[in-house]
């Protein structure tokens, strides 16, 4: 996360931008992201710049499709995954808190991608030229 974070400053301070990061986190490590950033102090981004929002979750299910308890009368559940983006942003305003911001473009990626190269300025230039309404890469 520290070197994410380090590697968006140094993208995002040309001129007078400073991205905004929204970072879809689950309910377990929501309070523990929260904490780490205040305790790094965001890592040099303005606190203001940096919206944490928690991903849903869904039942556990076993390798025969049986619904799993974490204990008796309660159902075991896990986070919903990169799928559950979409379901997170509309449930937290955030595509809405992005539109009173002016945010015109995004770049997601999933935390595990550790060769991601964060709001790559080629990739980004690509698509805006080609007037593209999303790219991947």
């Amino acid at each position: 996360m520290e070197t994410v974070c380090h590697n968006s400053i140094a993208l995002g301070y040309h001129g007078n931008i400073s991205p905004y990061r929204y970072i879809m986190t689950s309910e377990h490590t929501k309070q523990y992201t929260v904490d780490f950033f205040k305790k790094n102090d965001y890592f040099g981004l303005s606190s203001e710049h940096v919206i944490i929002f928690e991903q849903g979750t869904l039942p556990c299910l076993d390798f025969n499709g049986k619904i799993m308890l974490s204990k008796p009368h309660s159902l075991a559940k896990a986070p919903d995954g990169n799928g559950g983006l979409y379901r997170a942003l509309k449930k937290w305003n955030i595509l809405e808190d992005m539109k009173q911001r002016g945010v015109e473009y995004i770049h997601a990626y999933c935390v595990d991608n550790i060769l991601v190269k964060m709001a790559d300025p080629v990739f980004i230039g690509f698509c805006l030229e080609k007037e593209a309404e999303c790219g991947a890469k």
